[in-house]
């Protein structure tokens, strides 16, 4: 699993979003160290592919053919229904949990993501948790 690997994640369309083209995301991440199925690297997402921005930390463990890890950015970027995109360079954007199956040749990993919490709001006097967001991803071993 150490090297890099290079992979697209999607998102799921949820309802209300139907209209929003948001496009496949490509990404670079390296895992630097694996002991004991545990490992921990560094992500990259595609800033101009509408990623989120800066370098982020990935830590996650491997069991036999499962493999979950999560993303942590340190720059917020959020999508919104008109296709819009807002960053927020002093938060650190949500958690997101990343599952998936390598392949019997250990060099293709595919799956799904999604965000560690959800959200809350009020909607008039009404109190709504709701999704941040989930999709696909797959992710091939480069080196």
């Amino acid at each position: 699993m150490i090297g890099k690997w290079r992979g697209t994640y999607k998102y799921d369309i949820r309802k209300g979003f139907e209209n929003i083209n948001l496009t496949p995301v490509e990404f670079d991440l390296e895992i630097v160290s694996l002991e004991n199925g545990s490992f921990n690297g560094i992500v990259q997402d595609n800033i101009d592919m509408g990623g989120t921005p800066g370098i982020g930390q990935i830590i996650g463990k491997e069991n036999s053919d499962l493999v979950v890890f999560e993303k942590n950015m340190p720059i917020e970027a959020m999508h919104f229904q008109n296709g819009d995109q807002k960053v927020k360079r002093n938060k650190k954007h949500p958690t997101i949990i990343y599952s998936g199956n390598m392949e019997q040749d250990r060099r293709t990993i595919s799956g799904s993501w999604k965000f560690k919490k959800s959200k809350f709001m009020w909607i008039g006097l009404i109190p709504w948790w709701y999704d941040l967001g989930s999709g696909t991803f797959t992710m091939q071993k480069i080196d």
